[in-house]
């Protein structure tokens, strides 16, 4: 039980990451990386910028 407890507060952890991406040029680049690191699993927020060529999740 206290196992599943402290999963779940895992999950619910925020946590911020920026990565630099390389080779975006528009905002069709943007919006598909979005929405490919939003399929995978504990991913909540993604955004993108071409800009800044970063991504922050």
């Amino acid at each position: 039980m206290l196992k599943n407890i402290l999963n779940e507060v895992n999950l619910l952890s925020k946590i911020t990451k920026s990565f630099d991406v390389y080779g975006m040029h528009c905002k069709s680049c943007e919006t598909a990386i979005e929405e490919e690191i939003k399929s995978l699993n504990g991913i909540f927020n993604v955004q993108a910028s071409h800009n800044k060529s970063n991504v922050i999740t």
